[in-house]
């Protein structure tokens, strides 16, 4: 099991004094239950099932699996109304990681590769690749699979510029070999990278998707002010793994703008060959008329001989 932290933020502007809020939280079926819950000082009661709720297993009964309610009295500012840890099955991202030394050269060899059950629509994705304690980097020789490396000499750093999506198999690759000089004073010092212990820290922001599944409801927030209020929610990701760091960020959809242009397109489509059928009736009946008045014409005339 990886363990998960989230955070989840909320905005409130809404009219009148001390306006009681309640937001409601909601998980999939199948999802993992949240623990170590910790819950802003603006929260004026909450159910001990929550509070108690710790990191147990998932498959425990004693978890308290929901539904997860929050009354509270928000602040004018952005807050964070509650921290909470869970536990996932497998890690978005699987990654392999390996360095040799080689005579005076370090061989290394990375592999990634995104979990099937993650969606392939990144906002962005790239791996930090630090070579801290070795001093700058004198020689480099690389080959990717996928993506971009920008390298940054005096850092003893790599950037793997990963994009938006990974490929069709879902792997990628980097392999190559890197020489370092001697090291001085305006190095970067690191307390991990000692001897051959290296590491590569992922940063990577999904819209619309959180890795336990919990979101909230709109239609589940209730609000009792005098005033009107304005409700806006949006699922948000900031899920960091104790085995390996990464950063998540929030944001809302993409995909809705390119619907609604596919629809326009269709409607205009559809508007113009209605427009081309209307024209075509409209000449097929004016030549229909005027095939009769012709037919009259030489009537009149044969009648007339």
């Amino acid at each position: 099991m990886w363990q998960v932290y989230g955070t989840i933020t909320c905005k409130c502007d809404i009219e009148g004094t001390a306006p009681n809020v309640t937001v409601g939280l909601n998980l999939p079926a199948n999802g993992s239950p949240l623990q170590d819950i910790l819950v802003h000082p603006c929260v004026t009661s909450l159910d001990s099932a929550i509070l108690t709720s710790s990191s147990v297993d998932a498959m425990d009964d004693s978890a308290f699996s929901g539904p997860y309610k929050f009354p509270l009295i928000p602040p004018s500012d952005l807050f964070n109304l509650c921290f909470y840890t869970s536990q996932v099955p497998v890690p978005p991202i699987l990654g392999f990681y390996q360095l040799k030394e080689e005579e005076s050269q370090w061989k290394f060899t990375i592999h990634l590769k995104l979990h099937e059950s993650m969606k392939n629509t990144f906002e962005h994705c790239k791996a930090y690749i630090p070579f801290f304690n070795r001093g700058p980097i004198t020689h480099l020789e690389y080959k990717i699979s996928y993506g971009q490396l920008e390298v940054s000499k005096e850092k003893s750093l790599f950037i793997w510029f990963i994009g938006q999506k990974f490929p069709k198999s879902l792997e990628i690759s980097l392999t190559g070999t890197v020489a370092f000089g001697p090291t001085n004073q305006d190095q970067p010092v690191d307390a991990v990278c000692t001897g051959n212990t290296a590491y590569v820290k992922l940063y990577f922001k999904i819209l619309d998707f959180t890795l336990t599944g919990c979101y909230t409801d709109q239609h589940s927030i209730q609000v009792f002010s005098s005033g009107k209020a304005k409700i806006n929610t949006a699922r948000e990701r900031l899920p960091k793994f104790a085995a390996r760091r990464r950063r998540r960020g929030r944001g809302r959809g993409r995909g809705r703008r390119g619907r609604r242009r596919r629809r326009r397109r269709r409607r205009r489509r559809r508007r113009r060959r209605r427009r081309r059928r209307r024209r075509r009736r409209r000449r097929r009946r004016r030549r229909r008329r005027r095939r009769r008045r012709r037919r009259r014409r030489r009537r009149r005339r044969r009648r007339m001989v």
